[in-house]
């Protein structure tokens, strides 16, 4: 495209129009012709460099993102230049350990309290509350008071070809009335032949609610008491997991050492990690330490600003105050009191 620009550009510069007379006519027709060509040409390649394929298309944009995000590295939005040697805010002092404090709403995180309604909406949470109110209630009755009778095989579908689990049809007979009811078993479980006799355990203020065929009383409750467990267990884990970056920066707004720290460089490691070096004075001496942050601070740290930090007494964890989930609560101004005279 360039070396045509450059040649379009020759033709308008090289042919010119002489003087014109009266006797060169046809001198002048032939220049006006070779001057619309050389336009028409150079219209041309204009237009093509808007004509360009899908793929150059989407190479342009993912270059075009990618020179953005570039742009973007280490460019925070307010510098943080503070001197390290600064004064900390009055609500940071050591002097006023354990700290007052409070929600950082600009953390970009989720509430424990928000953290609390996910969890009223999460099924394991229901499924754990509906296996312990069985267990707590209907199948603890059929436990303490189940009547055993004996029920009688009707029929058992065997066609397995569509699923992994036969039909069982069985009746029982309680206080002079017959009740139908069907099971579903396993294929692994013991195989049922019709006209057979099993017992079962009903509860006799219901008799339609009933252990499994074949079951001893309060096998349901059994099984209720395991899943709901199992449920209990794996919404704790969930819960600790949500939790507890929020409790252990709360436990540092509280009773952990602030300093102000020098960012010395931030890093992408693969993917998604992001880190950034920190170094400071603690006790006389220069301590450093490389701490994971998350997206939005990568892009709002810059080399060399000053940030304050909050960390144990060993400086082995370590959070960017500016950021954290809990910040301290200010101390109120002194209240100003008006003596009349």
């Amino acid at each position: 495209n360039n070396n045509n620009n450059n040649n379009n550009n020759n033709f308008t510069s090289l042919v010119q129009p002489p003087p014109l007379s009266g006797t060169n006519n046809k001198l002048t027709n032939l220049t006006n012709t070779i001057n619309s060509a050389a336009h028409r040409k150079q219209q041309q390649l204009q237009s093509s460099k808007h004509l360009q394929s899908p793929q150059a298309q989407v190479g342009q944009a993912l270059a075009n993102q990618s020179s953005q995000r570039l742009s973007l590295v280490g460019q925070p939005v307010t510098r943080h230049t503070t001197p390290l040697s600064a004064p900390l805010p009055p609500e940071l002092s050591h002097a006023n350990v354990p700290r007052k404090v409070q929600w950082n709403g600009n953390c970009g995180r989720i509430s424990p309290r928000d953290i609390f309604v996910i969890m009223l909406v999460n099924p394991l949470m229901w499924l754990m509350v509906n296996f312990g109110s069985n267990a707590l209630g209907i199948d603890a009755q059929l436990a303490a008071h189940a009547v055993t009778v004996p029920a009688v095989v009707t029929n058992v579908d065997t066609n397995l070809s569509s699923k992994n689990y036969r039909v069982v049809d069985y009746k029982y007979t309680f206080n002079g009335k017959v009740y139908h009811q069907s099971e579903e078993r396993s294929i692994s479980a013991p195989e049922y032949t019709k006209g057979s006799t099993y017992p079962i355990a009903v509860l006799p203020s219901n008799p339609t609610i009933r252990e499994p065929l074949g079951a001893s009383p309060g096998k349901k409750l059994s099984v209720d008491n395991t899943l709901f467990a199992l449920m209990a267990l794996v919404n704790l884990i969930i819960l600790t997991a949500l939790l507890s970056p929020a409790l252990w920066q709360r436990m540092l707004a509280r009773t952990g050492q602030a300093f102000r720290a020098r960012v010395d460089s931030t890093r992408v490691l693969g993917e998604k990690l992001c880190v950034a070096d920190l170094s400071w004075l603690m006790n006389g001496s220069t301590v450093r330490r490389t701490i994971q942050i998350s997206k939005d601070e990568y892009f709002s740290l810059c080399a060399g600003d000053t940030e304050i930090i909050l960390c144990d007494k060993n400086a082995n964890n370590v959070v960017l105050y500016r950021f954290c989930r809990y910040n301290a609560v200010p101390p109120r101004a002194p209240a100003i009191t008006v003596i009349n005279p």
